[in-house]
């Protein structure tokens, strides 16, 4: 999900300009890390019982893949925004 790599492009695959692939073609790259550029609420701002979070990424996510590997903690009155790589 995140930093993901791609190498291969099968045979009979159609390309953007309508042209079709006649073997298979390899090449690779890899895409960055997603990374956190901003939370709200955040640590200057009391928040209610009853909160919707809002976390911006610096690229467009799959939102059920980045819950898929998100956690959130509470402990005494602070919350921590966890996720793997």
């Amino acid at each position: 999900m995140l930093n993901n790599k791609y190498t291969q492009v099968p045979a009979g695959s159609v390309s953007a300009l309508g042209e079709e692939t006649h073997e298979d073609f390899t090449f690779e790259f890899t895409t960055s890390y997603v990374t956190v550029e901003n939370i709200y609420p955040n640590d200057s701002v009391i928040a209610p019982r009853k909160l919707r979070i809002f976390v911006l990424f610096d690229q467009q996510i799959d939102p059920e893949n980045i819950l898929s590997v998100s956690s959130l903690y509470v402990r005494d009155k602070m919350a921590f925004l966890c996720y793997q790589t």
